[in-house]
């Protein structure tokens, strides 16, 4: 009874507390409940990003192989995707591989009854998809389900689109693509892949469909379109297999026409964890994360909450000295030093408790914005949680022991007398940490701003062509010569709109990723001889796609109608004539290459130009027309009424491919969308680095009602004997400002040697320069000198003998 009531006494008091000095309450309430909020929706993104394929039973045993060119010894391109045999290889060669799978993508059509649906997502795949990967069947076998020929398997969004959820096994679909055609049967329905995956797959076909069709299609080593994954068996060294497969010439060894164009391979296996966040390979088969930006953020994160705690210590400290004469009448009439504590750690934890409260609040009341703002569905973890109160539960006894056991310590008679407490004693610790706060702030700063300014880099640099005002339409399938044909009707009826400036056909358009990387040389090589064998980024397309674009024709001629079908020609870019060792570009024109298993005669040669991501360092370029690879039809139109221009395309393409769905882009959003995920974390970042910025403020304002209720007499005495404001003013701030400065240059080295390492990730990069260091500091100080200033002219303009009266 005495223990709930010494309690409830406690509680009462420290209620009392907060309630008697509202401003302190608000500053402390305010840095830990902001702290909190952005501890937790950190925490969140993190723990949702890490999560990836974590919830697969084979995680710890499943690997991606990738794969590694290099030709005349120099890295070409590093890609997810492979080639067939090596799967098969891996098997038969290697006694810790249990199971293998390949997986290809194939854009199909999906005829039910009189609709037709196309498919961008559906793979090709081995019967082993539902053993290596955890993804429950809702109906059917996992094990036979994708056995025999012509076997379709379904997610079950996919299924209630064509049957409208009922019973899907047994039934028959038609599948449509530009390889093959035919009936397939159902053979089973698997649950939506959740968002946490790096795979994406709507409609799964046997692999073995493929041979059943064309007999001989699939080449082992010539092909390289194919995700390969192996499991390895439980008892399996996965360091000994790692080592063993990369430390060979694999691919080589296997195909030797590879060493003779001077080709070299190496595998790049991934485990099946790291593939989201830490894959750097082209042609991945979902938008991929970065691991590195998550660790940032994470360290974000915990100094956020470290410090909002940090701010709650110092200003518990600065508002401890000012309770010296209680602690004294309380020690006189018999408190003991416990009681004390208690009475401390109750207010910390009411006031901590208050605090998690809203931030728990706020948090549910903004998770829907987040959500929406990060594009991921989100959620806390249980470890988030236990983290959290491990930092509260760690904050609350540094926030009462400091203070609790100095002012326990103190003797009442001198605590009565309202004698000085020894200022010095933890004024370094307290200096310390305000140094910490704003070393942290600073590469905060400069780290938001480096980031900021790649994106703007990545976004802005010159493209070297025209996207402008260019409508991409998605062509039909299949592709084969009647749907150029077809095309050309299309293309005629656009024409005759007098908004619609051009039309052009191509495989890909700028802003794809390259699906079509071919080995280019030249054709009078009876031998492969070095530097005359390059990787390049292949492109179909139509006459009129080059001007179309602005693309600068430098040398010779574009394609042209004028030459007939003009099928054999080529141009190049500047770069690939260099890469193929020609002294000038124009000392190209009229020779003969070799590529995609023809001869053709270079016509042109362009500019370079960027087709894709500025992430990644562009390959060679190459165009040639090839009509049944067009996958692609871009339209310029003109900026007036675009509503009604698209409108007026979507009637004819109906028109002229009345099976087809109509599916546009905007070129500029087409590329722009390659940095969703930079422009998004470079605004969380931005936001939370804004967060911690707030919260270094308030643990300098927490410092400077320290010092200023410390010299709150000397400030008196000071007016008396005629010290101005301004004076006054300088006096308070010159040594907080020391502070900062100090922590500017411990915190410049730390930020250059962290962007220096994140910028290597980028082909084109900006460079960091001094004067960004110079911005951060110069911001840093000012936001300290408005924080300071603040508290310091209101204790200058003081009455003196106030000031006097209340010592």
């Amino acid at each position: 009874m005495l223990k709930n009531s010494m309690l409830a006494s406690y509680l009462k008091f420290a209620w009392r507390k907060l309630r008697a000095d509202k401003k302190t309450s608000f500053i402390n309430l305010f840095g830990l409940t902001i702290g909190m909020v952005g501890f937790l929706l950190i925490v969140q993104y993190v723990f949702y990003e890490k999560s990836y394929d974590q919830f697969q039973a084979n995680k710890n045993r499943l690997y991606r192989i990738g794969v590694e060119i290099y030709r005349d010894n120099k890295l070409n391109i590093r890609s997810a995707i492979n080639y067939p045999g090596v799967a098969l290889t891996l098997k038969a060669e290697f006694p810790e591989v249990e199971k293998f799978l390949r997986m290809t993508r194939e854009a199909s059509i999906i005829e039910i009854g009189t609709e037709r649906f196309r498919e961008n997502d559906l793979f090709f795949t081995d019967s082993s998809f539902f053993d290596i990967f955890s993804f429950p069947l809702i109906e059917g076998n996992g094990a036979t389900a994708l056995k025999e020929p012509n076997s379709i398997v379904i997610s079950s969004s996919i299924a209630k689109k064509y049957f409208g959820g009922s019973k899907c096994l047994g039934k028959l679909v038609k599948c449509e693509n530009g390889f093959m055609h035919g009936s397939f049967i159902v053979t089973g329905v698997f649950k939506d892949l959740p968002q946490n995956t790096h795979l994406l797959a709507n409609v799964l076909v046997s692999f073995s469909t493929y041979n059943n069709n064309h007999p001989g299609y699939i080449q082992p080593w010539q092909w390289r379109d194919f995700y390969t994954y192996v499991l390895l068996k439980d008892n399996a060294d996965a360091k000994s297999f790692i080592n063993k497969i990369t430390a060979t010439d694999f691919v080589d060894n296997h195909y030797k026409v590879f060493s003779q164009l001077n080709i070299k391979h190496a595998l790049v296996p991934q485990k099946l964890t790291d593939i989201y966040l830490y894959s750097s390979l082209a042609h991945e088969m979902n938008v991929s994360g970065n691991g590195q930006m998550l660790k940032f953020l994470l360290l974000i994160a915990f100094f956020v909450l470290g410090m909002a705690w940090i701010n709650y210590t110092n200003l518990s400290t600065a508002m401890a000295i000012k309770r010296i004469k209680e602690i004294g009448i309380r020690k006189a009439i018999g408190a003991l030093k416990r009681n004390l504590v208690m009475q401390f750690l109750t207010e910390a934890l009411l006031l901590n408790g208050i605090a998690l409260l809203t931030a728990l609040l706020l948090v549910f009341l903004l998770r829907p914005y987040f959500v929406s703002f990060t594009g991921k569905n989100i959620s806390m973890p249980p470890v988030a949680w236990v983290v959290l109160f491990f930092f509260l539960f760690i904050a609350v006894l540094a926030s009462v022991g400091y203070p609790a056991s100095v002012l326990s310590r103190f003797a009442p008679l001198k605590a009565l007398k309202g004698e000085k407490l020894a200022a010095s004693k933890g004024g370094w610790l307290r200096k310390s940490l305000i140094v910490f706060q704003f070393s942290i702030s600073t590469v905060l700063v400069v780290c938001t701003a480096i980031v900021l300014l790649q994106l703007k880099h990545l976004q802005n640099a010159p493209l070297g062509l025209n996207i402008d005002q260019t409508v991409v339409v998605r062509a039909p399938l299949p592709n084969d010569s009647a749907a150029y044909s077809r095309y050309l009707v299309f293309k005629e009826k656009l024409l005759s709109d007098p908004s619609v400036k051009s039309v052009a056909a191509s495989h890909v358009v700028p802003g794809d990723e390259s699906e079509w990387t071919p080995s280019l040389r030249k054709f009078s090589e009876t031998s492969a001889l070095p530097g005359q064998s390059i990787t390049c980024d292949a492109n179909a397309v139509e006459p009129g796609f080059i001007k179309q674009y602005g693309i600068p024709v430098k040398y010779g001629r574009d394609l042209s109608k004028e030459y007939g079908a003009d099928n054999r020609s080529i141009l190049l870019t500047e770069t690939a004539c260099q890469k193929l060792n020609y002294s000038k570009p124009q000392d190209a024109l009229n020779q003969r290459l070799l590529i995609v298993g023809d001869t053709f005669t270079v016509v042109g040669i362009t500019g370079d130009f960027r087709h894709y991501s500025m992430k990644y360092a562009a390959l060679p370029y190459v165009f040639f027309q090839r009509p049944v690879e067009y996958r692609k039809y871009s339209v310029k139109i003109s900026g007036d009424n675009v509503a009604g221009t698209i409108s007026y395309i979507n009637n004819a393409y109906l028109q002229v491919f009345p099976q087809s769905t109509f599916e546009f882009v905007f070129a500029d959003d087409l590329f722009a969308k390659q940095y969703d995920s930079e422009k998004k974390t470079g605004s969380i970042v931005f936001v939370f680095t804004t967060l911690a910025i707030i919260i270094a403020c308030l643990g300098l304002l927490g410092l400077t009602i320290f010092i200023t209720q410390q010299r709150i007499k000397e400030i008196g005495v000071r007016k008396v004997l005629g010290a101005s404001v301004g004076s006054i003013v300088q006096l308070l701030t010159k040594d907080f400002l020391k502070l900062v400065a100090i922590a500017i240059i411990i915190a410049v080295p730390v930020a250059w040697y962290c962007m220096h390492s994140w910028l290597q990730g980028f082909a084109y990069r900006i460079n960091i320069g001094w004067w960004l260091f110079v911005l951060a500091g110069l911001l840093t100080i000012l936001i300290a000198l408005l924080t300071v200033s603040y508290q310091a002219i209101k204790s200058a303009r003081t009455n003196p003998v106030k000031a006097l009266r209340s010592e």
